[in-house]
């Protein structure tokens, strides 16, 4: 007992009283939220900051000089007595532990989805989710953060259908039964981070990244689940570059029963540059490439892929290598203060000719994806009112690869647009924040092919591209052509903006049809949420 008063007293009451001191390094994870990003994106692009919004999470150190990303999120705590306390300051106020010290800090946090719902016509929904988040830094240089979560859930009939024929959830990995209709599954991430100098970092974990500045991503997104990865940005002068080295799995074979996953890597490069002010012009590049080779041998991490500063495609070209390429275009034009224009262009194969109709139209191999969209934040004036609006245009097999373990997927789900291929989408969504309360709506229309009779008309990433439906004449929306709509309405009143504590209530409608099926479905839920990883149910 002795010893253990010692412990408290020598160790915790320094702590607590060093809480509120200044911290020397945040260079751990800004969470990306997409319930949070258009509120922070309208600090980020304000006139003369110059700040690089396409690589997501941001990093809180590279934000602090501009801007407060606390305060932008935050609200004023209550005034009352309980509120003052410490169970009141840390229900409306304040992270659950935090510790502050000049060379050492954490924050600890609570993290839950509490909710219940129905699917009308169909089945009730629950989330059961329990779990932590931490993050903090030791010294100057190095920071970290880890979530974990455990969920038990009764899915959505269209979810549950992805589910029992994917064998994920999506975004959240491998699932479970649980008692007759529910799913139990697991999430969990983590990193570390080395910044020696402002303009270098370094870091290696277990998690996604999303490139672009749209809710969409065409050449890397966050729809999927979490990936070994190490990173390297740069920043000099008005240039970053990140580099990213990560593992992916094929679980197709263990889907089978035999308990294996083949592995395949991927390198990403991506040199994005800010010539003036408001403008962000970025160029990006990924080769994909099976963990075996050919004949079955094990090949493991290709270090011709290593070096940081080459390009791909030429190396590929010289290696005489089967893997898979892909270039692509990020562009973003903010301006009036108010308003923005963003786009992506994809190559995965190109050949001019071809796309002018020479011989004919359609190749199969004509494979690009593009996006175009728009930004107006304050809309009409109105501060907490933001707006924005995209298109998605992806041709059949884009992504696709003549080697199965080498396409643009990981865990059953394309690394870009969750729709995988073959589709256009229309998405536009409007949110207002006042004080505690926020409320957002979204519209999306979809129009994709999908494949029948065993024929591949291009839309599924994990199918080899030379099992085509047809050498030319391929169109957008080929196959079974269905059409897809969701219409969503949250309103939600905030706790505690330290994590994101919310009351929550939200419908969605969606609708799918084509000429052999017609679904309406209806889904209203309530509940209490803490900040969580994006969650995308808006394309299946």
């Amino acid at each position: 007992m002795c010893c253990l008063k010692n412990l408290v007293w020598y160790g915790l009451v320094p702590l607590l009283v060093l809480a509120n001191s200044g911290l020397r390094a945040q260079h751990y994870h800004q969470p990306f939220s997409q319930q949070e990003q258009l509120r922070l994106e309208r600090e980020m692009t304000k006139p003369g900051l110059g700040y690089f919004t396409s690589v997501k999470p941001y990093r809180v150190s590279a934000l602090k000089p501009l801007f407060s990303p606390d305060s932008i999120l935050s609200v004023r705590a209550p005034k009352g007595r309980f509120a003052r306390t410490w169970v009141g300051r840390k229900l409306f106020s304040e992270h659950l532990v935090q510790v502050y010290t000049p060379n050492f800090s954490l924050e600890v946090d609570p993290a839950f989805d509490f909710s219940v719902g129905r699917v009308f016509g169909d089945r009730n929904t629950w989330f059961n989710t329990r779990g932590v988040q931490l993050r903090g830094n030791l010294g100057k240089t190095i920071s970290f953060g880890s979530e974990f979560y455990e969920n038990q859930a009764d899915l959505p009939d269209y979810v549950a259908g992805f589910a029992d024929s994917a064998k994920i959830v999506p975004g959240m990995g491998r699932t479970k039964s649980f008692k007759e209709s529910a799913y139990d599954f697991a999430f969990a991430n983590g990193y570390v981070r080395y910044q020696p100098k402002s303009f270098i970092g370094f870091e290696l974990g277990h998690g996604r990244h999303f490139i672009g500045d749209g809710y969409r991503s065409l050449l890397l997104s966050d729809a999927g689940f979490n990936y070994p990865y190490l990173k390297i940005e740069t920043e000099v002068w008005k240039f970053k570059y990140v580099n990213i080295f990560a593992e992916f799995q094929d679980i197709t074979p263990s889907m089978a029963g035999d308990n294996l996953n083949f592995k395949k890597y991927g390198t990403f490069h991506y040199l994005t540059f800010t010539p003036t002010d408001g403008l962000e012009i970025g160029l990006f590049e990924a080769v994909m490439w099976s963990g075996t080779d050919s004949t079955g041998t094990n090949r493991g991490f290709d270090f011709n892929y290593i070096n940081p500063i080459i390009f791909y495609r030429p190396v590929e070209f010289g290696l005489g290598s089967p893997d898979n390429v892909l270039l692509g275009l990020n562009l973003r034009w903010s301006f009036l203060r108010h308003h923005q224009i963003y786009g992506q262009i994809v190559l995965d194969e190109f050949n001019l000719g071809y796309v002018l109709g020479d011989p004919e139209k359609g190749w199969r191999a004509n494979k690009q994806a593009a996006q175009i969209g728009y930004k107006y934040f304050d809309v009409f004036g109105l501060k907490g009112l933001h707006g924005q609006a995209e298109f998605n245009y992806v041709r059949p097999y884009t992504y696709s690869h003549y080697r199965v373990n080498s396409n643009y997927g990981h865990f059953n789900q394309p690394l870009a647009h969750p729709l995988g291929a073959n589709f256009w989408e229309l998405m536009g969504r409007l949110e207002y924040t006042n004080g505690r309360w926020h409320a957002s709506g979204r519209l999306s229309y979809a129009r994709t092919g999908l494949d029948t009779a065993g024929v591949n008309f291009g839309r599924n990433v994990f199918t080899q591209d030379v099992d085509h439906f047809q050498e030319f004449n391929n169109s957008v929306g080929q196959g079974l052509t269905t059409d897809l709509f969701f219409g969503e309405l949250v309103v939600s009143y905030l706790v505690n903006p330290a994590y994101n504590f919310r009351v929550e209530l939200g419908v969605m409608h969606r609708t799918q049809t084509n000429e052999q099926w017609t679904v309406h479905r209806p889904w209203v839920w309530f509940g209490l949420r803490t900040r969580l990883p994006n969650r995308y149910f808006d394309w299946l």
